[in-house]
């Protein structure tokens, strides 16, 4: 892994390995998809993935044999460690985004295309394979009452998408043929206004409640931000991004310093989804909009850029938190 001369809290990769690939699938018999398809979405390649997966059938993976080298958890639900430096964790950050369909309600009719994304982090990269098989099998078992063929499976490259899918064959290239798959987020020696552009609610909670637009400040961005990309990175690729968390607040300083630091257009959205481990209704509504933060240091540039892909908040493996910045 390269990484650039710093001598600050941060130890910024010139590549990482994480890969955005696109999916495409052409529908056979229309599909319902709800306004917001990333639960469902999850859901039904969850249960594809374990079917195709799990050889035991057992009803949880909890007291399985094959637990520890079984792909089913290390992909879907990776099992937390019992001791980490920062805290004892009973879960951890998935090392998958689902990014669904644009917001919206919508019956897909036969002919019709969905393309949606996913985000895969570290060793997960080496399972695409399964991780396509298991999405076919998702769609040909029926997704919102329909069903659809698997016609492309691009990765996404600053040069372009680059098909891996052989429909013929059925076969997908790995990942690690292409040494352009890995990002390199875009960075700059000095102090720069960014803009954040939230296309899915971005959820950030305090005490257990989420907070408005008036309540979430730029220092709580950005130390989610640098928790969320320091364990995603840990715990999936073997990355140790941040050396002390404390420094962070220098740089957090000279953001709430300057003249009209934040400017932002956020707007609350609402969003219901039923949990079927649960068995209950839950309202998980966030923010989205614009949000311009000024005096953003070279490192929290980079990293705002690499959480374009990793997302931010609550309900990131749905796609929630998902941003652009400039």
């Amino acid at each position: 892994m390269n990484q650039m001369n710093t001598t600050t809290w941060l130890n910024p990769q010139t590549k990482y390995p994480i890969s955005r690939i696109w999916f495409e699938f052409t529908v056979q018999s229309p599909i319902g998809l709800p306004e917001y398809a990333g639960s469902m979405l999850r859901g039904a390649f969850g249960g594809a993935l374990r079917r195709t997966a799990c050889m035991t059938r057992q009803k949880t993976c909890n007291d399985c044999p094959l637990r520890q080298t079984c792909p089913y958890p290390q992909i879907f639900e990776k099992p937390a460690p019992e001791r980490h430096s920062l805290q004892k964790f009973s879960a951890i950050p998935n090392g998958y985004i689902i990014e669904p369909p644009t917001w919206g309600e919508r019956v897909y009719q036969r002919g019709e295309v969905i393309r949606f994304a996913m985000v895969l982090v570290g060793q997960i990269r080496q399972h695409l394979s399964l991780v396509t098989y298991a999405w076919q099998r998702a769609f040909e078992h029926g997704i919102g009452h329909g069903t659809a063929t698997l016609t492309h499976v691009n990765l996404e490259t600053e040069q372009g998408d680059i098909e891996l899918f052989d429909e013929k064959q059925g076969s997908v290239s790995p990942i690690n043929e292409h040494s352009i798959t890995v990002i390199t987020p875009n960075s700059s020696s000095t102090d720069k206004d960014k803009t954040l552009d939230f296309y899915s609610p971005l959820r950030l909670q305090s005490n257990g409640k989420a907070l408005s637009a008036a309540n979430v400040t730029a220092a709580i961005l950005i130390k989610a931000l640098a928790r969320r990309a320091s364990l995603i990175l840990e715990f999936h690729a073997g990355v140790q991004l941040i050396d002390d968390f404390k420094l962070i607040a220098h740089d957090i300083e000279r953001i709430e310093n300057a003249a009209h630091s934040t400017d932002k257009q956020l707007q609350w959205q609402d969003w219901t989804r039923y949990s079927s481990r649960q068995r209950t209704t839950m309202q998980l509504g966030g923010l989205v909009g614009q949000w311009h933060i000024r005096n953003v240091s070279p490192e929290i540039q980079h990293l705002l850029a690499l959480n374009t892909y990793l997302h931010i908040g609550k309900e990131t493996t749905f796609g929630m938190g998902g941003y652009t910045a400039t």
